[in-house]
């Protein structure tokens, strides 16, 4: 991926890193819909089946409402599982950028990197 230069036209960005950030977010946009795709999904269900209970077969309705609602579950689990993910790299990755930046610093202050203090209130 690139870095915040590139949003402002200052790096430069390849055509194929252009495309791998366009397809991560719509996968990202993707399984952050898809509670709302479940609910609608059941809800949806759940009117199919009233409207059809009556006329058809109760039996092959209860089946086809399980099934519906087993292939919800495999979905949320797997936006769960999505969402931990990216949340697991976005804590292995935050706490690394803060060290690097932390030692930085503290090199910087440090007597032997050659970089010394500006004299504060001297003129």
């Amino acid at each position: 991926m690139s870095g915040p230069l590139t949003r402002f036209g200052i790096a430069v960005e390849t055509r194929e890193q252009r495309q791998e950030k366009i397809l991560a977010g719509v996968i990202a946009s993707v399984y952050r819909q898809v509670p709302q795709s479940v609910l609608g999904s059941i809800v949806g269900g759940v009117a199919l089946v009233a409207v059809f209970w009556q006329t058809h077969n109760q039996t092959w309705l209860l089946l086809w409402s399980i099934a519906l609602l087993l292939e919800s579950l495999v979905r949320i689990r797997m936006a769960y599982a999505f969402r931990r993910a990216a949340d697991a790299v976005e804590q292995a990755l935050l706490p690394a950028g803060a060290d690097a930046g932390s030692g930085a610093w503290a090199f910087a202050g440090d007597r032997r990197s050659g970089i010394r203090a500006l004299p504060l209130g001297r003129g």
